[in-house]
């Protein structure tokens, strides 16, 4: 069964603060690696300027995230 995309992110974001948190340098690598390929499904082109990405820093399991820069098209 497919889970919302928002569901995938917040699994990500979980396994990396374990990681940080259990000193395990290998797998934080491999979660920071994954939130990369992520945000690249994430929305970009058509009025989102510069993409999209997670901000990790302020990003949880419980809220998640996004920068991103918009402006409406006229077309």
């Amino acid at each position: 069964m497919n889970r919302p995309f928002y569901q995938y992110l917040a699994g990500a974001l979980t396994a990396r603060e374990n990681c940080k948190k259990a000193g395990n340098a290998e797998w934080l690598d491999r979660w920071e690696s994954r939130l990369e390929q992520l945000d690249k499904l994430l929305p970009s082109g058509s009025g989102f300027d510069a993409g999209s990405v997670v901000v990790k820093g302020e990003s949880s399991s419980r809220q998640i995230v996004i920068a991103t820069s918009f402006h409406h098209m006229d077309e």
